[in-house]
Parts: structure tokens; C-alpha cells; sequence
């Protein structure tokens, strides 16, 4: 497939405020169409794959991916009139870049209506570079000075050959094509849709006085840069045409045609005020023809096709952003989702409160403490382990030996101390509790101590005081003979 389409977009030089863009794009593609009968049935089958592919999120590059593009500035002048400071090309590289990373100049004043549309960094995530090589491998600066008769009046017959006064273009699967010069019949730029083959012209013309000027901020590179890169305008010639952009709606004029300059932008109108084909249409788009205080932003959908045509194998576009006329990357510092650890690039995401250490995951969490510890927490909601039966995890988290005294006032605690002492006479029962102790020592009768017998005496004695049974003389009845203990009752 070969889609070539020039996008030119003319511009008036009056006051600042009533500058905008206006193109020859229907003039351009019924001429094409003359040239090459074959050329819209390529462009539908390759839009058609661009926007399968979209739907499908197939060969998109993660969300993650920075696409970087190497940048070859053609300068055509003939002098100061014409010329560009590198300074100036600087400041508009930067502007191009703050348009694809969504921090361009009017972003802030994009319209709340589409935001849910409206492309964010994230989304882009496209860098322009100047290229650090020229074609035979050597140092280069990325700008290309060339001294020529056609700086005012160039245009797409001799800007990009040399031998017509402007230079042959740089190697397009290794370089963007970026060219300026005074562009005649007030034409602000053109461009080239891609296609899965180059061509000679297959590069971007901008009007040398909008470079590095604060009054474009660089909008004029990065529509054309928007063709470049697969993006048609976002109006039509009918409403039942579309750019084929889901999320752009369809509308069939250009908005400077509706909207006066004094006019405000959105958010600061009502807005169903810019209204076509039945849609509130996206008036502050970058590919739209709007005055520059009204130019805001890219869609979701848009961004979309410009990675697909840096990614896609078959675009011509897709091997620019591992161009060997890229310098090293920049690192870019990745902390998304981390609060600690390193950010790739020698950095930190952060650091951990004492306690806590950083996981492979780049997040703090706790660290479990046990050091000397057998017990008790962790200090992260764990545990050091439990203590067996009968012990218990004091403050310095050491298990220790519980006393154990309940029903036991004597004997052992089951900790090397002791629940009591039993008073003299008692002694501590294997339960625990202190009983008396029965003392016979030395009786064969009476009381032992406790309420307990040592033994009875036979009939005709009785247990004396020390306990010993002795004989009780009997006399009942009897004046004389023997008292049956050795002893007399009397004598006659």
C-alpha cells in the first residue's frame, strides 16, 4: 500500500489574533485522485487495517512506551530574512513536544465537554529529538543550513529536491523530514499522510516565521506533524463523511467558517454553541482550522493512530523510533505505583520509615522483629510464637514460668517457688494443701493429733496423759485383797 496526500494549510499575516488555518486538501486529493486511480481504494484498505487494529489493540506499543522520532531540520534561506536560529528551532522543538505530551500552551483551556476524550500524556507518550548522526554516521547537530534562491518561494516542487534549490530528503525510515522556508501564496504548511511505502516527498514544510514564535507555541508544526504521523482533519466535505476517528465527531466545515475570532473558546461558552452535523463539535482540536487562542488538544482516538503508524510493521513510519540517528534515551524516572526503591535512573522513589523496608514491588511494608524474641508480636501483626503450657510471654517478649497456686496453699508453684508453709503438725499433701500429721511417737493411746486415735486401752485400763495405758486399780465393793494392779484393797 502507497497513500501519499498532501495536507497544505494557508494562513493570513494580519494581526495576530485573527490568525488561522485554512488548507487546499480537497483541491490536492482530486488532483491525486487523477494521478493515481488506485489511490483512494489504497487509502480506505489502509485505514481500515489502521482502525482494526485500534479497535483490537493490536501492535500497540504498552501504554508505558515512550516513541522517540529523530528529527533532520532542512533550513532554506538566503540569509536573515529566511534563516533560523538554532535557538529558534529549539524553542519550537520544545513547543512540538509540549503538544505531544499534552502540556502545550491552551491545554488548560480545553473544553470539559470532551474530556473523557481528550488525549493526555499518557495516551501520546511521543518524542521529538533532533538527530544526533547524518547520513554517513558522523556528529550532527540535526539542522541541515542550506543557503538557497528558493527560501521565498518554495513549495512541494523544489523544497524537497535538490536539484530544484532544496535538498533531497534524509533517509526516511531513519529520519523525520522537517523543512522551512517562506512559503509562498500565504501556504502556513504541508504534509504527508503515511503509507507503507516513502516517496520523495515524504517530509513536512513549515513557513520559516511561525518557528519558535510564542504566538503559535508550536501549532503549526504539530498539526502537520498530526499528518504526518496518519491524522486527516477533522472536518469533512459532507456530514456523511468522517476522518474515521471514533471519538472526533463528524462535521463538514472547518470552525473559523462559524466561529467569529471574538468569539470565546470553550469552556468559557455555552457548549451546544458549535454545533455540526448534529454534534457539538470539537472546535479546539489541533486538527482543526480554529485562531490559535482556541487550539487545545489531540483525542484519545487520534493518539491512537499516530502510535499505530509508529508501530504498526507495515507503516513506513514504524522503524523511525529505533533510528540509529536517536541519541540515548533519556531515562525516565518511573515511580508509578511505587513509593520506595529505585526509580530507574539511579533515583529513589522514596524511603521507608524505620521498621519498614522496601519490596520488590517498590512498596514499604513492615519487617517482622523477633530478633531475641521467642514471643509475643512481631511489630507487622505476627508473631514471634507462642509459649508452651504453663508459661507466658512477659514485656521483654521472653516466655516465663507462670506460679501456678490455685487450690494449693503449700508444696510447690511449678515455677522453683513455693505457694506457702504448713504450720508445726502439718505436712503438705501431693495436692497442694497443708493436713495435720498424726503423732503416736511413744503412744498406745489417745488423741494423735488429729481427731484421730493412737489406739484404746484394754478393759480394766486407761490412757493417761503421755498417752500409755496403765492399769486402774478396783476397789468398787472391795475392803481388802488385791485391786487387780499389783496394789491392795486393804487389809483385815
Amino acid at each position: 500500500l502507497f497513500v501519499v496526500i498532501a495536507l497544505f494549510c494557508v494562513f493570513s499575516y494580519g494581526a495576530l489574533h485573527h490568525v488561522h488555518r485554512d488548507c487546499a486538501h480537497d483541491y490536492l486529493m482530486d488532483k491525486l485522485k487523477h494521478e493515481d486511480e488506485t489511490l483512494v481504494a489504497e487509502l480506505r484498505q489502509f485505514h481500515a487495517i489502521a482502525q482494526d487494529a485500534i479497535a483490537n489493540r493490536h501492535h500497540l506499543r504498552m501504554e508505558n512506551d515512550l516513541l522517540r522520532i529523530p528529527i533532520v531540520w532542512h533550513v532554506l534561506h538566503d540569509g536573515p530574512d529566511t534563516n533560523l536560529t538554532r535557538e529558534a528551532i529549539l524553542r519550537d522543538m520544545d513547543f512540538l513536544n509540549e503538544w505531544f505530551s499534552a502540556s502545550n500552551r491552551y491545554y488548560s483551556r480545553r473544553s470539559s465537554f470532551f474530556l473523557d476524550s481528550i488525549a493526555v500524556n499518557e495516551d501520546i507518550k511521543i518524542q521529538f529529538q533532533l538527530a544526533t548522526i547524518d547520513l554517513e554516521g558522523n556528529p550532527f547537530g540535526g539542522i541541515d543550513y542550506v543557503f538557497t534562491d528558493i527560501a521565498k518561494e518554495c513549495d512541494e516542487n523544489n523544497a524537497y529536491f535538490t536539484s530544484e534549490g532544496g535538498r533531497d530528503i534524509w533517509n526516511t525510515a531513519e529520519y523525520y523530514n522537517v523543512y522551512t522556508c517562506q512559503l509562498e501564496n500565504n501556504i502556513l504548511g504541508f504534509s504527508y499522510l503515511p503509507g507503507s511505502r516513502t516517496h520523495p516527498r515524504d517530509g513536512t514544510v513549515v513557513d520559516h516565521r511561525t518557528v519558535g514564535d510564542n504566538f503559535y507555541s508550536g501549532s503549526t508544526l504539530a498539526h502537520e506533524s498530526g499528518h504526518w504521523l496518519g491524522l486527516p482533519h477533522t472536518f469533512t466535505e459532507s456530514c456523511e463523511d468522517d476522518d474515521g476517528i471514533a471519538d472526533t465527531p463528524n462535521t463538514d466545515l472547518p470552525a473559523f467558517e462559524y466561529i467569529d475570532f471574538r468569539a470565546p473558546c470553550p469552556p468559557f461558552s455555552e457548549e451546544g454553541a458549535y454545533e455540526r452535523c448534529g454534534n457539538v463539535v470539537m472546535v479546539q482540536n489541533v486538527m482543526e482550522y480554529n485562531f490559535e487562542e482556541c487550539v487545545s488538544y489531540m483525542s484519545k482516538g487520534q493518539a491512537d493512530v499516530m502510535r499505530f503508524f509508529l508501530t504498526f510493521p507495515q507503516s513506513y513510519r514504524s522503524t523511525l523510533p529505533s533510528s540509529p540517528a536517536l541519541d540515548e534515551p533519556e531515562c525516565q524516572p518511573n515511580c508509578n505505583g511505587r513509593s520506595c526503591g529505585a526509580d530507574g535512573c539511579g533515583g529513589s522513589c522514596g524511603s521507608c520509615p524505620n521498621g519498614q523496608a522496601c519490596n520488590t514491588n517498590g512498596n514499604c511494608q513492615c519487617v517482622p522483629n523477633c530478633n531475641g524474641r521467642n514471643c509475643g508480636s512481631d511489630g507487622c501483626g505476627g508473631s514471634c510464637g507462642t509459649c508452651p503450657n504453663g508459661q507466658t510471654c512477659n514485656n521483654q517478649n521472653e516466655c516465663q514460668c507462670v506460679p501456678n497456686c490455685n487450690g494449693r496453699n503449700c508444696g510447690a508453684d511449678g515455677c522453683g517457688g513455693t505457694c506457702g508453709t504448713c504450720p508445726n503438725g502439718n505436712v503438705c499433701s501431693s495436692s497442694g494443701n497443708c493436713v495435720c500429721q498424726p503423732d503416736c511417737a511413744g503412744k498406745e493411746c489417745g488423741s494423735n493429733g488429729c481427731g484421730g486415735s493412737c489406739g484404746t486401752c484394754m478393759i480394766g485400763e486407761e490412757c493417761n496423759n503421755s498417752g500409755v495405758c496403765e492399769c486402774v486399780p478396783n476397789c468398787n465393793g472391795r475392803s481388802c485383797g488385791s485391786d487387780g494392779c499389783g496394789g491392795t484393797c486393804g487389809t483385815c
